[in-house]
Order: structure tokens, then sequence, then C-alpha cells
């Protein structure tokens, strides 16, 4: 069970990745066309999905001590939510592409951390 939750886990990450990358495009190609309901709705789903996995992969680490790498992670997170709702919300310009960038830049560090499990 931890392998299709762990594989399920990567693969809603890397969804999540495509859905903000999508609509930041469109936000910067249309900006004058609301997103439809459909770009509102599925991220959320999606990342609901992605943090139950989440926890449910931290419920089996539980039973040991937690390692470092993950609660940066975790801060990680939290820096990329309020990053990328930020970038969403503004008009294009030089801060949504700084806020873009700064939250992709954090979604690296967490793909990173996930993968190396450097300490």
């Amino acid at each position: 069970m931890y392998l299709i939750v762990k594989h399920l886990h990567m693969t809603l990450a890397l969804t999540s990745l495509i859905l903000l990358v999508s609509r930041l495009a469109l936000q910067v190609w249309r900006p004058h066309t609301p997103l439809g309901k459909v770009w509102k709705v599925v991220p959320h789903i999606n990342d609901t999905v992605l943090l139950g996995s989440a926890l449910y992969l931290l419920a089996v680490f539980w039973h040991w001590q937690v390692p470092l790498w993950l609660g940066v992670k975790l801060g990680l997170l939290l820096v990329y939510i309020v990053l990328a709702a930020l970038a969403l919300r503004q008009r294009p310009s030089a801060c949504k592409l700084l806020l873009s960038a700064l939250a992709l830049s954090s979604f690296v560090g967490m793909l990173a951390l996930a993968r190396l499990k450097p300490f």
C-alpha cells in the first residue's frame, strides 16, 4: 500500500505543478479572459488528494522519528502555497513573474528534498 500511495503522491505533485504553470500561462496569454470553473476547481481537488496522500505517508513515518528534511519540505510547501496564490492574483507584471519564479523554486526545493533526502 505504501508504494501505491507514494506513486500517487508523486503523480499528484507533478499534476499540481502542471496545473499551476498552465493557469499562470493562461493568465499571461489571455489576461482579460477569466479562467473557467474547471481551472479553479480541479487544482483544489488535486491538491486536496495530494495533501491526503502526504498525511498518509507522514502517518507511516510517524512511528519513527520524522526526518528533518520532511519538516523543511512542509515549510517549503507553505511558502509554495502562499507564493502561488499571490502570483495567481497578480496581473501580468514583473511582480507576477517574480512570485511565479519563487513559487516554482520552492516546488523544485521540495522535489529535491524528497528525492535526495539530504538530512
